[in-house]
């Protein structure tokens, strides 16, 4: 019994590891309660592109976190809210090992749904990859 629980215990952290050198975008990577976005709009710290706002604020945990709102006054179809997450959720992805260890709240704004993928996706770049303020050292 206290064997299967070791077992159990070592495998989970195994797992843990693992996880650590993909890259993908869990769970553990997202913000998903109010209460966790609400603590990064009070910190009143924001950058403002011109396809979305973002909202950041340090976190004391392992790794960054991404959390992503568009409402259906930005973009009247799900299907075009839900391509917009998708972008600024894949680009995080991509740049997440490179990013200090904060939590990042992007806020789409209307006129990212006229915008070419190109030029949005250009524009998350220059926020994830360019931005020295969100570089580890």
């Amino acid at each position: 019994m206290l064997l299967n629980v070791v077992v159990k215990k070592a495998a989970n952290a195994l797992a843990f590891n693992n996880s650590l050198n993909k890259l993908t975008f869990s769970k553990d990577r997202r913000i998903r309660r109010t209460d966790e976005f609400k603590h990064v709009f009070r910190t009143h710290q924001r950058l403002v592109m011109p396809y979305f706002t973002v909202h950041y604020s340090p976190n004391s945990l392992l790794n960054p976190r991404l959390g992503v709102v568009c409402s259906k006054r930005t973009a009247k179809l799900a299907t075009d809210r839900n391509q917009l997450r998708r972008w600024v959720k894949e680009t995080f992805r991509r740049h997440q090992k490179t990013l200090k260890n904060m939590d990042f709240v992007v806020i789409i704004r209307e006129n990212a749904v006229n915008a070419k993928k190109e030029a949005f996706q250009t524009c998350l770049e220059q926020l994830f990859a360019g931005s020295n303020c969100f570089q580890k050292s």
